[in-house]
């Protein structure tokens, strides 16, 4: 993802000029019967629209016992 765009104002904080960028932290929580490559393509849709919109970077979290978040191991 593209840097520096999502940026807040830069403020100087304790002597230290400080930048807080904005970023992404999405589950990909889905209903255990969809479409795995649905799913997918949704999570990717969501991160993408995050990067026009100026995001600095984006995480996705995953837990792999649980059916709600079905990422794939190869």
């Amino acid at each position: 993802m593209r840097r520096g765009s999502a940026a807040l104002p830069s403020r100087r904080l304790l002597g230290f000029q400080v930048t807080v960028h904005i970023g992404l932290f999405m589950m990909p929580l889905h209903r255990p019967e969809r479409d795995y490559a649905g799913m997918v393509a949704e999570d990717a849709d969501a991160i993408l629209q995050a990067d026009r919109v100026g995001f600095a970077e984006a995480w996705v979290g995953e837990h792999y016992t649980a059916k709600t978040e079905p990422i794939k191991r190869r």
